[in-house]
């Protein structure tokens, strides 16, 4: 159950499944001891697993 809605991929506009692996891209300098990193993850640019090994 997603609080926020769904998540997706700020690259390919896929929806993020429950059980798959993300990748968000912060610089540490802007984490301020966020605790409910589901709405907080809504507003990163996040890559799904495949669009994160594609640009490395």
């Amino acid at each position: 159950m997603r609080l926020f809605g769904e998540l997706k991929c700020s690259n390919c506009h896929r929806e993020i499944k429950d059980d798959e692996n993300i990748f968000i891209k912060v610089q540490a300098k802007d984490l301020h001891g966020y605790t409910n990193l589901d709405g907080w993850s809504n507003e990163q640019y996040k890559l799904c697993e495949t669009c994160a090994k594609q640009l490395k």
